[in-house]
Order: structure tokens, then sequence, then C-alpha cells
């Protein structure tokens, strides 16, 4: 069974493997590994479009910042806000994520996505009888 780092399935050094995980990009992201499931964090600010899903054992995310349908009055001297496309693949074949059950939501440009771990990833809990004297 993969781990959660096996996600991306990319080299372990290079300009490609710090992009990715945020270094030198405009779409930093996290990956938290927690008991129960995995925390991706993507920091998408302003975006007016966002999809994720689950195809070919793969997590898709798809997120676009379209600025086309504001209209501003005046000319710009400035203009550094642009509009972006970004999509990101995740390798979700032979982790021990439970895809029927992964969830998302966007808030104040970041993008929260949880993926629940299968019941046999986590971690189990024997209790054991202490006796006293």
């Amino acid at each position: 069974m993969a781990s959660i780092t096996d996600l991306v399935n990319l080299p372990l050094s290079g300009n490609f493997m710090r992009s990715f995980y945020g270094m030198n990009t405009q779409h930093p992201m996290d990956i938290i590994d927690r008991e129960a499931e995995y925390l991706i964090r993507v920091s998408t600010p302003g975006a007016t479009d966002v999809s994720v899903s689950v195809e070919d054992d793969a997590l898709l995310i798809d997120v676009e910042r379209d600025l086309s349908a504001v209209n501003e009055e005046g000319q710009f001297n400035i203009q550094g806000i642009s509009d972006y496309k970004f999509s990101k693949t995740l390798s979700l074949n032979n982790t021990n994520v439970d895809v029927d059950k992964i969830t998302s939501k966007y808030s104040k440009g970041i993008l929260e996505i949880i993926l629940p771990k299968t019941e046999e990833a986590k971690p189990k809990v024997i209790p054991v009888d202490v006796e006293m004297e």
C-alpha cells in the first residue's frame, strides 16, 4: 500500500518536485497526514471555478480565475492581477484512500480536499486490561 507521498509519483529532487510542493509556484500546496485522513490544501486566490474529481485512480484538481466579466472604468496603469488556469493530477493508484468519501471545500482562497483513509489504514487501538495490585 502506497503512502500519501507516493500520490505524486514524481522524482525526489529537481525543480519540478519543488514546484509541486509550493516553492516557486503561485499555487502552493500542503499535504498533511492525519490519523484518519489526508488533508490537501491548495492556495488558489480569487478562483471563479473550482473542480475536484476522481477519474481512473487519479485525483484531478482544476481551478480557474476568469476576470473577463469584471468591467473596470478607466485605464490600467499597472495590471498585476491576471486570469489563470491551474491543474494538478495526483495518482491514487495503490493508496489507502477511500475514494468514495473524498470531500472538498473552497473558502477564502484556499481549496481543502479531505481524503479519508480506508479502515485498514487507520491505526488500531487494542485496549489491554491492567491488573492493579
